[in-house]
């Protein structure tokens, strides 16, 4: 089991054999070296231990698309979601989540991913500024197959409409008939948190309304992870437990927010949660 809200489990087959240290992904240090890794094969057993099928977010503790990490260990991982294999793994849902799409790109065309996409795996993108889903989301877009969007930490207003999309010129509608533009919003899912830690910044609640009410219109399963560290802080009455205030957004759409910590905080958006993922049973 994880405690990662979108997922049933999480394996990391991928370390470092210098440090020992998993994926070397997210928020470990560059040292000047070539990391050297190896596939753990503890890890990969798990798949085929597990009887029930599971939504597994795979290289959970890095990002399995990192510029260092050699092409034939991420097939030697990819393959285990293949139907027709001797492996017997094909019964699990598998997620792969990389800021990298640069590399994932480049893994496309090296795996020949565009002849077969597998029905049984999303490939997901971590965006958290309208600048890296400009920069990032056309080429995402294209990808063939299951596609995903980790909105997390979200620290501005995002519009998901594709500012290069050839088919709506960016307007995020349709031209034919009116409806959300069918290019823009392939995706299967969209993930949205807050930040956490002892950094963290305030999320503005309007901007979590405005993704939201884009995936309703498109027909996209949403799901809330939580608002991280931070509250409405007009929803808090009791003073004495709020560590600290601050604005989200500027100017006059600017948002009290209450730094509570994450449990206190919760996921309810308007009343309610939002668990509306296609692997989610």
């Amino acid at each position: 089991m994880t405690k990662i809200e979108w997922c049933n489990e999480t394996i990391n087959p991928i370390q470092d054999s210098i440090k020992g240290e998993s994926g070397r992904g997210y928020h470990l240090p560059f040292d000047g070296r070539k990391a050297e890794f190896e596939l753990i094969q503890s890890e990969l057993e798990k798949l085929a231990k597990w009887k029930k099928p599971r939504s597994i977010f795979v290289q959970s503790m890095g990002d399995l698309f990192h510029e260092d990490m050699p092409f034939d260990l991420i097939y030697a991982i990819t393959k285990l979601a293949q139907t027709h294999t001797a492996y017997h793994t094909d019964h699990h849902t598998y997620l792969f989540l990389t800021k990298r799409h640069d590399n994932l790109i480049k893994y496309i065309d090296y795996s020949r991913w565009n002849e077969k996409p597998e029905r049984n795996v999303y490939l997901g993108l971590t965006v958290c500024t309208q600048q890296e889903w400009d920069d990032k989301g056309k080429l995402f877009m294209q990808i063939p197959g299951n596609k995903f969007l980790s909105l997390e930490p979200l620290l501005e207003e995002i519009k998901l409409k594709g500012s290069g999309c050839q088919w709506c010129f960016g307007s995020g509608v349709n031209p034919a008939s009116g409806t959300p533009c069918p290019q823009c919003f392939d995706i299967q899912g969209v993930i949205l948190g807050g930040e956490t830690g002892p950094k963290a910044r305030p999320m503005h609640p309007d901007w979590v309304r405005s993704v939201r009410d884009q995936c309703e219109q498109a027909g996209v399963p949403f799901f809330f992870k939580g608002w991280g560290e931070w509250g409405h802080g007009s929803q808090y009455s009791e003073l004495k437990k709020v560590k600290r205030w601050e604005w989200a957004g500027e100017g006059h759409a600017a948002a009290i927010m209450a730094r509570i910590g994450k449990k206190a905080a919760g996921r309810i958006l308007d009343g309610s949660t939002h668990d509306d993922l296609p692997w989610i049973v």
